[in-house]
């Protein structure tokens, strides 16, 4: 398991620095340790970065983790069971801006082994005044920055929008190695 060290605001940094930039491409992702998620550097689609690439990249995670791969069902299974990366955060604590949003995909709808819905994760970088989760609408008051192929020829694949596309799935989980420095 590599862990880039990394403080919330480094992660939040590092992910606003990014908006409007690159191209998407599921299961694309360069290392961590590259200067962008869009090198070459480990990455199976160079120039290319998807969701969990850009997540991963910007908060210091390898997306290899020996057993498993750090895509959203891997962030979601590490939250729930494995705990050595994430956790859930739980209804009653306060979301953060560098925790994570994620929904997981939908696996063999139609009997075949292919993934037919896959699922999302961005970086929350704005928690807005009276923020109540669960409340009426509550996405609305969640900023994040995602990597996302729509419209991607002309805001780049990496921006910044409210947190609807996880309105009525979204679960947050709590990077575990962030310093507070």
């Amino acid at each position: 398991m590599v862990i880039r060290p990394t403080s919330r605001r480094e992660a939040i940094d590092r992910a606003l620095a990014l908006v409007g930039s690159g191209a998407y491409k599921l299961g694309g992702g360069a290392s961590v340790f590259a200067e962008s998620p869009f090198d070459a550097k480990g990455n199976r689609y160079p120039g290319y970065c998807d969701c969990s690439g850009f997540t991963s990249h910007v908060t210091g995670h390898s997306r290899d983790q020996g057993d498993y791969e750090l895509n959203t069902d891997g962030v979601i299974m590490d939250a729930r069971k494995r705990r050595r990366l994430y956790r859930r955060v739980t209804l009653t604590e306060p979301v953060l801006a560098g925790d994570l949003i994620v929904y997981g995909g939908i696996y063999d709808l139609d009997d075949d082994p292919d993934r037919d819905v896959p699922g999302h994760i961005g970086i929350i970088v704005e928690v807005c005044e009276g923020f109540a989760r669960l409340g009426p609408e509550w996405w609305e008051d969640l900023r994040v920055v995602h990597c996302s192929p729509r419209k991607q020829a002309v805001l780049g694949a990496i921006r910044k929008t409210d947190a609807s596309l996880w309105a009525s799935r979204g679960m947050i989980v709590r990077p575990l190695h962030y310093s507070e420095r």
